[in-house]
């Protein structure tokens, strides 16, 4: 990680919702948080908790309609050096934005084969960035895009360029949305996901390539998963999801030694750990709350053990309770004592 103090990015109440039939759903409901140059800051909850919503909004590639971002931040710092030379990645004007996606900040989606161009040759999907974002001509583009091919680990990557992505295992398709998403050496990568069509042995190699190369660049990451032992393994700090806002951000060692919100509790304890063979999993109850009627108070409530009276009624906020380490929990005390047990 950089010694920078000051953050690459920094992300201040984001709002973004999807207006439907059944009313406005608030995916994503007042998220801040920030990213220091070259940490990788995981960001974890189960599915429908507002991760992949938020990471799109950074980039406005929300469908809209029927969604729209509402409101907040997201100030970029091209040089975290300068903390004056900042853009508003959320009001930038679009030619500006396109400047920007791909170049400075780039993105891995959840399936390659939906994400990459069935149409067009593989080489031709990397050059394009380099031609438009580095301004190479065709040769130098098609080096530098075997190069990178090489550098994750596709054999014959001259050959690659020219093949299509139906050709290609999951695993290796998946590589080459890492060397797309690398080619511009951005600051920001946003990895959405990054091994959920892939079986075990291929994520682990996956992700290992993606810690070696951005480790490599100092490029920022953020990570987003619903698999906590992925980002106990890669992330430096770890922000917990629920009902689009976040309930527990603090240092990777610290949420998971340390949970100071029932939610974050659960997910632990709904994984089997290798150093506690005998420990009993203990699956969450219930399910996630429906986005468009959130319940009063604390959105975790209806699921919760520890619930009272006062998280049905008064929403908690983030507020300190170490080092670093925030939790929006009234009963942040209590769980620490259970998870110490």
């Amino acid at each position: 990680m950089s010694d920078s103090t000051a953050p690459v990015l920094e992300v201040t109440d984001l709002r973004t919702s999807f207006f439907t039939d059944a009313g406005e759903v608030r995916a994503v409901d007042g998220l801040t948080f920030d990213l220091l140059p070259g940490e990788t800051l995981g960001i974890v909850g189960e599915s429908g908790s507002g991760k992949s919503v938020a990471a799109l909004s950074l980039l406005r590639l929300i469908p809209m309609p029927p969604g729209a971002i509402k409101g907040g931040a997201a100030i970029f710092r091209a040089d975290p050096r300068q903390p004056a030379a900042c853009q508003d990645l959320l009001q930038v004007p679009d030619p500006q934005l396109r400047r920007i996606r791909g170049n400075d900040v780039a993105m891995i989606f959840q399936e390659p084969m939906t994400s990459l161009n069935p149409v067009m040759k593989i080489g031709a999907q990397i050059t394009e960035a380099l031609q438009l974002h580095k301004g190479l001509d065709e040769d130098e583009a098609r080096a530098r895009a075997a190069a990178l091919l090489d550098r994750v680990g596709i054999p014959d990557a001259v050959a690659c360029l020219d093949g299509y992505p139906h050709q290609l295992s999951g695993g290796m398709r998946q590589r080459v949305m890492i060397a797309m998403a690398l080619c511009c050496d951005p600051q920001i990568l946003l990895a959405d996901e990054p091994t959920t069509a892939l079986d075990v042995t291929i994520q682990a190699q996956v992700l290992e390539l993606l810690a070696r190369l951005t480790k490599e660049t100092g490029t920022a990451v953020i990570l987003i998963t619903h698999n906590l032992g992925v980002v106990a393994r890669y992330a430096d700090r770890v922000l917990v999801m629920y009902a689009g806002r976040a309930v527990e951000v603090g240092p990777a060692t610290a949420i998971y030694r340390r949970p100071h919100h029932a939610y974050t509790l659960g997910l632990l304890d709904s994984v089997p750990r290798l150093d506690a063979p005998a420990q009993r999993i203990v699956p969450i109850e219930g399910v996630p709350p429906d986005p468009a009627h959130l319940p009063p108070g604390c959105a975790f409530a209806p699921r919760c053990r520890f619930a009272t009276d006062i998280c049905r009624e008064l929403r908690p906020a983030l507020q300190d309770v170490d080092n670093g380490h925030q939790a929006a929990c009234h009963h942040a005390g209590e769980v620490l004592a259970a998870a110490s047990r």
